[in-house]
């Protein structure tokens, strides 16, 4: 039998943040948010660079770690896998495999907690680009397919405005 990649994913974590993200006060102010939001999460702030925070999740699965990207006293957006990485020694249609099946069951219990998605993101050339998009109020929760594990991006409406600028600009819509 021919070697299986099994995807470890905290489904039921992913909802939580996903329910607790939609229905949170944002500011986006560091100082007011990020402390209350990892209080409300059960996380803890593990370290800090002039970039980044760097925290520590209470999901089930091996790395439990996300990243915050700031900017002065604003935060745009918290990265947050809610897959282990997959196992680079296998071929990578195998992972690929995976990844799309724990991508769309992941979006299934998304949907299932928050409605229809506001926007489907179904990449260009690659399954890897693939995302799912919630607009709630003052944050998009984005589930996105990456090229080793399945994350949970909560994100400013400015950071995703400017995303969206970004990407209709390399789509010579200007």
């Amino acid at each position: 039998m021919e070697n299986q990649l099994r995807l470890s994913a905290d489904y039921d974590g992913a909802v939580r943040i996903a329910t607790l993200a939609a229905g949170f006060d944002w500011t986006w102010y560091i100082d007011k948010d990020l402390q209350r939001f990892c209080d409300a999460a059960g996380w803890t702030i593990t370290g800090s660079t002039k970039r980044h925070d760097a925290l520590r999740t209470d999901l089930r699965i091996q790395s439990r770690s996300a990243k915050v990207g700031f900017v002065k006293r604003m935060f745009d957006d918290i990265y947050l896998p809610v897959t282990d990485p997959g196992d680079e020694s296998l071929p990578w249609e195998q992972r690929q495999t995976a990844l799309i099946n724990t991508f769309a069951a992941v979006g299934d219990r998304l949907i299932d907690a928050l409605g229809p998605p506001t926007r489907h993101e179904p990449g260009e050339d690659k399954a890897e680009d693939e995302a799912l998009l919630w607009d709630r109020h003052r944050v998009w929760i984005r589930l996105e397919f990456g090229w080793r594990e399945i994350c949970l991006r909560l994100a400013s409406a400015q950071w995703q405005a400017i995303a969206d600028a970004e990407e209709k600009y390399n789509a010579g819509h200007w």
